[in-house]
Formats: C-alpha cells, structure tokens, sequence
C-alpha cells in the first residue's frame, strides 16, 4: 500500500507539471500597423583609435659615442635639423616635421648598436585606422566624406576616407579589412585616444514607412505583412522595401500612406492542469461556509443591550423541523427573562420578581463583595511576607 500511494503521488505531481503544456493551446493574434511618412537617412558608425602618421626613430649602425646632442624633450623640430654629432664627427639630422618625443642620448655617453637615441613624432597630422567587415566594405569609396567624435575631448572634425586595405587582415567565419583617415588635429588630440566615425550614407523624406518589426519575412527572406479582408479574415500581401535605419523602413511598393497592415503573432494560452486541490474538490466536493457573525452573550443582543437586527436564512436554506430562529428581540441586559438565560437568579421560582430584600446568588450585595475584598487582600499580603 505504501509503494502503492507513493506511485500515485509521484504520478499525480509528474501529470501536475505536464499538464499545462499538453494542454496549451495556441492561438493567432493580428498586432495592427499604420503606414506613416517619415525621413529616414543611413549612415555606418565604426570605431577607431587615433595613431601617427609619420614619425622618426634615429639609430646608429654599430655601437660608439656620442659627442654631441643638439635637442632636447618636447622640442619642436623641422625637416633637417641637427640632432646629434657622433664621435666620428658624423651629424644626425631630422627626416619629417615633429617634436621630439623621446631622447636617450647625452654628450659622451656611449650609443649601442641598434638602440633608439631620439623619436620625432608629426603630431599636427594624425589618423584613425577602422576595421570593417565584408559586409561592409564594398559601400566604402576613397575621398567619401565623414565626421570624427573623439570622446576624452567632446571635439568632432570633418574629414574623410584616405585608405582602403582591400586584403583581409585576419580568418576565420567573417573577414575583416581595415580604412584609415587622416587628420589635421590640435595639441590637445593625442595618439592612443579612442574616437568614433561617422558615414553617412543614402537619405529619403516624406516617404511612406513602417516599424521593422510589422514585417514578417518568408522562407527566401522576401518581406510581407497582413491586411484585413473581412470580420476577423486577414490576407497576405508581399510589400517591396527600400532604406531602413534599423527602426524604420520604406515602403516602396504593397502598401500607402494611412494603411493599416498588420503582423500576425502565435500566442500560446495555457490551460490549467491536474492538481492535487483539483482532485480533492472533485472527489470530496467543495464546502461552503457561512459566517453569520459572533453572538454575545443574551442571545443576539449586543453588549450595551440593544437588539440586533432579526436574522434570516439565505435562499434556498430551511431549517429542521420544530426549530426557530431567534427574533433578536430581548430585553436590555440586567432586565433578561428565563427565556432568554435559562433560569433567573432569583430563589423564588414560579414567582414574576425576586424579593427585593433577597439578593441573588449571582450577584451579592456590596457589604459581602467589600468584605470579600479585604479578605482577600490579606491573604495576598500574608503570602508576601
């Protein structure tokens, strides 16, 4: 028996759990649309970091001394001025426009073969390298315009496309090619500082347009939507698309302005499974109950000894033969019959008044409470000590 119920139960919580989705029925929904004008406009947002474009990096061909340094850090210097004087009398001089951006030289300090003795770097002309994908870069074309936003300093600049690298610099699933632009920057821009570009692309106003999401897409990728053609009758109709921002798309063709076309959705209702409360109710029924409120004491009177009002059955209910509700009608308190609390506390019976010179049992006069009272009192006080 045991094993037995434990089956049952175990069954009983596994069908609770699958039930609902058994029994889920699903149902199509159709979201309308209207058909709005709109200006749209395309543009691609790629991101960068600003680098040099020309530098110098001066070295010697084999390890000697220096005999003379002519600059110094942070020095601003032109195409062929002098640098440095090796021992040999041989003079170093700059190759590009710049400043000095790093110095490692002094006079009669020793010079090792292959080591840097002074960077110049051309700060006033600086670029920005991107990396597109090949879903991109066939809409790339050298000299098209763009804007720069550099970040660290709320700056933008106006430029464009200087490079292409058409040869994919990386594998795998999607390949990647790399663009660069040029500018003439500040001070204040600096290699290594993060910028972000702009391209503008095609731009359309007035047009008619639709949310992206009140398309629906077959299986070849073609675009369609729903239009109502009849009470709770929808037909499908293939629209051509045109520019889309990534919210917004054109419609070209299938639909106008002020047209309403809408999207259908499959909704799933769950219905509610087996349950353990379930089979109870079925088994066993359902109780019903009926608070008719508390009674005091006296019957359906209220403390202060005010009668309630009368109480009635619901519909539909009888009550057992030779029982009465209560009529709710009683007398104050103090003032209540034997009807009402069984016997009086009188001990006369078959009399309508107790004497008035006999107190009752229940009551007492105030001479026995008070010597009550002060009996007990001192009993209490003995039990102190």
């Amino acid at each position: 028996m045991i094993v037995l119920v434990v089956i049952v139960v175990a069954a009983a919580i596994t069908w609770s759990n699958l039930a609902p989705t058994l029994t889920a029925q699903t149902v199509t929904q159709y979201t309308p649309y209207t058909v709005e004008a709109r200006d749209l406009s395309t543009s691609m947002s790629l991101s960068g970091t600003v680098e040099i474009l020309r530098s110098q990096s001066v070295s010697v061909s084999e390890s000697t001394t220096v005999k003379e340094v002519y600059v110094e850090s942070s020095q601003t210097v032109a195409e062929g001025d002098k640098l440095l004087m090796l021992e040999d009398g041989q003079v170093l001089t700059s190759s590009i426009d710049g400043v000095v951006n790093q110095i490692r030289a002094r006079a009669g300090g020793y010079a090792m073969q292959g080591m840097t003795l002074v960077q110049i770097c051309d700060l006033s002309h600086l670029q920005i390298t991107m990396s597109v994908d090949e879903y991109d870069i066939s809409s790339l074309s050298l000299g098209e315009p763009c804007s720069v936003y550099v970040l660290p300093l709320d700056m933008t600049f106006e430029t464009e496309i200087a490079h292409i690298n058409r040869v994919s610099n990386g594998s795998g699933s999607v390949a990647y090619y790399t663009a660069s632009i040029e500018l003439e920057a500040p001070e204040s821009l600096l290699p290594g500082m993060q910028a972000s570009v702009t391209i503008p692309g095609q731009a359309e106003q007035n047009v008619p347009c639709l949310p992206m999401e009140a398309l629906s897409f077959d299986e070849d990728g073609s675009p369609y939507v729903y239009v109502q053609s009849g009470v709770d009758q929808y037909e499908k109709r293939s629209v051509t698309v045109g520019l889309n921002d990534g919210m917004y798309v054109q419609l070209t063709e299938g639909a106008t302005l002020g047209d309403t076309v809408y999207v259908a959705q499959t909704v799933e209702l769950k219905q509610e499974g087996f349950t353990l409360a379930g089979l109870y109710k079925q088994i066993f029924g359902e109780t019903v109950v009926i608070n008719a409120g508390e009674r005091g004491r006296g019957g359906n009177r209220s403390g202060n000894g005010q009668a309630t009002e009368e109480m009635t059955l619901p519909e539909g209910m009888e009550l057992p033969e030779g029982m009465e509700l209560p009529t709710g009608q009683g007398a104050p308190m103090g003032e209540r019959t034997g009807s009402d609390t069984g016997s009086s506390a009188s001990d006369s019976a078959g009399t309508d008044e107790a004497p008035a010179s006999r107190p009752t049992k229940t009551q007492g006069t105030d001479e026995q409470n008070a010597a009550d009272g002060a009996a007990q009192g001192a009993k209490s006080a003995e039990k102190e000590e």
